[in-house]
């Protein structure tokens, strides 16, 4: 598999698993932003550049393959373990219970204010 053939794969499987758009694996790294841990945006940047290095044919020899098999395969394991539906789940779920912390902390000072003024 050639370099441009893992940048591709890897942009395909970040666009449908994170849900991010672009053009090319460099674009949608930079939209995911930390939607990517560190290390992953890293290894998709070396991709990256060993796809855009291997299109020269003087240059293609700078990519080193062992490590852009290695950055492929570890981007390739992440991205496989993301599910959509979960994501979606747990944005929710953070949502309600962010809502449900703040609607409790205004109602303990409401009833506390009510009480101080003696109105219960």
């Amino acid at each position: 598999m050639t370099p441009r053939e893992q940048a591709d794969e890897i942009a395909g499987l970040i666009g449908t698993r994170l849900g991010v758009g672009g053009n090319g694996l460099d674009a949608k790294v930079k939209k995911a932003g930390r939607l990517l841990p560190r290390r992953i945006r890293r290894d998709a940047e070396l991709l990256s550049d060993a796809a855009r290095i291997s299109e020269h044919p003087r240059l293609s020899r700078m990519a080193n393959p062992t490590d852009t098999t290695r950055a492929y395969r570890d981007c390739k394991r992440f991205l496989i373990r993301i599910d959509g539906s979960e994501r979606i789940v747990r944005f929710a779920l953070g949502l309600v219970t962010a809502n449900a912390f703040n609607f409790l902390a205004v109602s303990a000072v409401l009833i506390g204010v009510l009480v101080w003024r003696g109105y219960l």
